[in-house]
């Protein structure tokens, strides 16, 4: 039996302020993508507010290659 499909939501994260609507995404599963931001460090700072949600947050930083 296979599972069902997830939906992903894709959330370009240019600062923390970009984060402020996240607990209102309604998918399976929620990517920050954190290439967006000249300077993605600053999610560490921040992870202590997403808790609730460590489960559905997958975090991105591409290459510019792969459209980074």
């Amino acid at each position: 039996m296979l599972d069902k499909p997830k939906v992903v939501a894709s959330l370009p994260v240019r600062k923390p302020k970009d984060l402020s609507n996240i607990k209102e995404i309604e998918s399976d599963l929620i990517e920050l993508r954190l290439d967006y931001s000249s300077n993605p460090f600053f999610i560490i700072d921040e992870l202590d507010k997403f808790s609730s949600l460590s489960s559905k947050l997958i975090f991105t930083i591409r290459d510019i290659n792969e459209g980074g």
